[in-house]
């Protein structure tokens, strides 16, 4: 179209009912904190489970396989995913913190309220030596309408089978000079859900 073409940018915007996004999500605490929420870091849409038991994310064992189980949901009533690229890895806390790539998968991922929504993306892991770690979750997509809540961090605890479990924190300073550090836990749960009453039958 020569209007188009006048303005000289090469691409035009489309606005129209007929197109739909999709918007895969996660408990994101990076985008919730961005919208002033507080935030857990137990992670409400990760998991995992060993032999198929869910287990406590604080008190997994080194050196043992568990199962990482991602809940990846869609905020679209129209746009399903079909191939959705699922990457898992892990931060290691120290003098810098460092993200290993545990691995890959791909889902489809559904509609809002389809029969393929939501989606859980599965990935094993090998837990390293002990110490505190965080699972992160990412995936992303090309027209994806909000591409700001596609990662989820969760934070893990591998201990030693002793009783009672320890495990060591490391924390790192990047200021180039003596600093003194106060550490805080943070014991902010997700509230209860308020319940929906009975259901309507159809």
């Amino acid at each position: 179209h020569s209007d188009m073409n006048a303005t000289n940018t090469g691409c035009a915007s489309v606005d129209h009912p007929s197109f739909h996004r999709p918007d895969p999500v996660i408990y994101s605490q990076k985008y919730l904190m961005s919208l002033g929420f507080a935030v857990t870091w137990d992670n409400p849409d990760i998991a995992l489970f060993k032999n198929g038991v869910q287990v406590s994310e604080g008190d997994l064992l080194p050196n043992t396989e568990y199962e990482i189980r991602a809940t990846i949901w869609n905020n679209s009533y129209d746009a399903p995913i079909v191939g959705l690229h699922v990457d898992f890895s892990f931060l290691t806390f120290g003098v810098t913190t460092v993200s290993t790539l545990i691995g890959s998968t791909i889902v489809d991922l559904g509609v809002k309220g389809g029969i393929q929504h939501p989606a859980t993306a599965t990935m094993l892991w090998t837990t390293p030596p002990a110490g505190h770690y965080c699972i992160v979750v990412e995936f992303q997509w090309v027209d994806d309408a909000n591409p700001n809540n596609n990662i989820g961090q969760n934070n893990v605890n591998v201990v030693a089978a002793s009783s009672p479990a320890t495990f060591t924190f490391q924390i790192r300073n990047q200021e180039g000079k003596e600093r003194s550090y106060r550490m805080e836990a943070d014991t902010y749960t997700l509230p209860e859900q308020a319940d929906c009453g009975e259901r309507a039958r159809p």
